[in-house]
């Protein structure tokens, strides 16, 4: 398949009406591109535009658009994490670690299902719930997940990761305590061993309006804050879902640790040494964890169904640095 645009919002393609949440009317005018080609919303649907001006309802804020169909070489995860569980308490006893200092006074994790509109399609997702009551510095909720068998056999030190956030409405990670920072540790990814010298971070709302990539443990270890299109409270912490991408590689001289949320692109950019011994490889990962200076208020963060590969899946070719 061959990738002609990523674009976020769907507004750079055509003039959008907001249907309701996450589903929006979407009119690609004559002469945008050449016919045919396809439209995938939200990393899943697929639409095939034959002529235009063409109309359609997509799902999702992003949109990829491509010269040929991108169904026809899917590559399927080679683990997930699906949310397949019949309630919290079985969610809670399926993943590897749940945190929730002081739960449920300071928050904790759920379950939610009956979902609709998805971008994935699917009915449920993990909800972590931070209170303001009994908050403090490092206040922390979330769930860490092994890869376990399917890690242990292929041994990834290579690896691409797709999901779908939604931070609620009021989400803000400048809490009202002093200390770390502020900023919110959003992703984790550990070698085998889960240690946290050689852990990788994404961390949102670092000064209060970035994305910032982080390898614990390397030369460099952070890279630089990037501000977030739009406005990081506008854009990001809207209430609606965001298609986040992750690309990680173990290399002694050019190691790799990117992302992109809604095609916006994000890296540690230092390269070099992430971690060189050759038995290591990824295994573990966490959905959040600590907001360092705590939370003013209620607040939460949805995920949908997480996904790894260690091969390229179609996506792996994030946008190159500007």
């Amino acid at each position: 398949m061959s990738l002609i645009q990523r674009v976020s919002p769907v507004l750079d393609v055509g003039s959008v009406a907001l249907e309701s949440a996450g589903l929006r009317t979407l009119v690609i005018p004559t002469g945008t591109y050449p016919t045919p080609f396809w439209v995938r919303d939200g990393g899943t649907r697929v639409h095939r535009v034959s002529a235009l001006p063409w109309q359609g309802t997509v799902l999702g804020s992003g949109l990829e658009v491509f010269s040929s169909d991108p169904t026809a070489s899917v590559v399927l995860p080679g683990w997930s994490e699906e949310w397949a569980y019949a309630d919290t308490a079985a969610l809670k006893a399926g993943v590897r670690e749940v945190w929730a200092n002081g739960a449920p006074a300071s928050g904790d994790v759920s379950l939610l299902t009956g979902l609709v509109n998805t971008p994935w399609g699917g009915d449920r997702c993990l909800r972590n719930t931070y209170l303001a009551a009994g908050s403090s510095r490092d206040h922390t909720v979330g769930v860490t997940l092994t890869m376990g068998s399917w890690a242990d056999t292929v041994q990834p030190r290579e690896i691409w990761f797709e999901t779908w956030c939604r931070w609620s409405a009021n989400w803000q990670s400048n809490g009202p305590f002093d200390g770390g920072g502020p900023g919110q540790k959003h992703f984790f990814l550990f070698d085998q061993r889960e240690i946290g010298d050689a852990r990788h971070n994404l961390l949102t709302q670092i000064g209060g309006t970035s994305i910032q990539m982080i390898v614990a443990g390397s030369p460099g270890t952070g890279g630089l804050p990037t501000p977030y299109p739009g406005g990081i409270t506008d854009a990001l912490f809207d209430g609606q879902w965001h298609l986040l991408r992750i690309h990680a590689a173990m290399h002694n001289t050019d190691g790799i640790w990117e992302a992109t949320i809604d095609g916006n692109y994000f890296s540690w950019g230092f390269g070099g040494d992430n971690n060189l011994d050759p038995t290591y490889y990824y295994k573990i990962l966490a959905l959040q964890r600590n907001v360092n200076n705590g939370v003013f208020q209620d607040q939460t963060c949805d995920w949908g169904p997480v996904r790894a590969w260690s091969v390229d899946p179609g996506f792996a070719s994030l946008p190159a640095a500007a």
